[in-house]
This record gives structure tokens, C-alpha cells and sequence, in this order.
């Protein structure tokens, strides 16, 4: 029969604090899983969602066992704004914007926006210029599907200058 001594009661701490290294990044590992990253993205038509997610705007496929308490009609009603709808989504909306929030929410995606004028606008390296905006690329709304509360829109439009 063998017996391994370690020896030195140095040689003892370093093995007792490589243990609790290799334990620790293992546990911490499993601490920083974030179970929503692994949620599938949404496909909303004509949505461009990794330029939301620039703005810090993420959206997600909702929870398998969701149930929106508002129906998506009333949703469209709620965000209150008088254009086409081109579907209205389910989704899981998480927004590190003020305020922060991670909800089940209708995404409404309407089918043109809002018209914004011409006017001066900022070009980078240039002098502030006259642009006109183009049609918009897309608008969302978002209404909180528990509670039907109206949370914030956005709309991509194309400067035309």
C-alpha cells in the first residue's frame, strides 16, 4: 500500500487552493447562464433586429407558456396610432433603456409611419445639411400584453439629403 504524502505544508495550500479555483469557476459558470440569451430571436417582417439591439432594444421569442391577458387587437388600440397594421407579435422584450425592462409584450408592426418632415440635420464630418426623410423602413409599437399599458414606439426612416 502507497501512501501519497504532498510533503510541506506549502505544497498542501497550493493544492487546496487550486481545488477551490477549478470549484469556483465552476460554479461561477453556472451562475452566469443567462437563461433568456438562449431564447430564439423573432422574425418581424421588414424589422431590422440587430440595428434595435444596437439601441438596445432586444427581442425574443416568448416563454413556451406565455399568455398574454390582453388580445392583440387591443393591443393595436392601445398603442393608439391610426396606420395600417402589418402584424401584430408576441414577443419578450428586453430593454436596457430607460427604464430597463424585460416584459411580455404585443410588438405592433405597422405597414409605413409616421411622416417626419424635412428640416436640418446633423452629417457626420459635414455641416449641418437640409435633408428629407424617406418612408419609413419600419415602425413598432410596444404594449405590455398583461397589462395593456402603451410603452414606447420606434421607427427607422432614411435621411434622403
Amino acid at each position: 500500500m502507497h501512501v501519497l504524502a504532498l510533503g510541506s505544508s506549502r505544497r498542501k495550500l497550493f493544492v487546496l487552493t487550486g481545488a477551490v479555483a477549478v470549484f469556483g469557476v465552476a460554479v461561477s459558470s453556472l451562475l452566469l447562464v443567462d437563461t433568456g440569451s438562449s431564447a430564439p430571436p423573432l422574425a418581424i417582417d421588414g424589422v431590422d433586429l440587430a440595428a434595435l439591439q444596437q439601441q438596445d432594444i432586444d427581442l425574443k421569442a416568448p416563454p413556451s407558456d406565455a399568455q398574454a391577458k390582453i388580445s392583440r387587437e387591443e393591443a393595436a388600440a392601445r398603442a393608439g396610432f391610426d396606420l395600417p397594421v402589418k402584424e401584430v407579435v408576441l414577443s419578450r422584450l428586453i430593454s436596457k433603456l430607460p427604464p430597463k425592462m424585460d416584459r411580455l409584450v404585443w410588438a405592433i408592426n405597422y405597414d409605413g409611419g409616421l411622416p417626419i418632415g424635412e428640416g436640418p440635420a446633423p452629417v457626420p464630418g459635414e455641416p449641418t445639411v437640409d435633408v428629407e426623410f424617406g418612408p419609413a423602413d419600419y415602425m413598432l409599437a410596444f404594449v405590455d400584453a398583461e397589462t395593456g399599458e402603451f410603452l414606447f414606439s420606434v421607427q427607422a426612416n432614411r435621411m434622403q439629403p
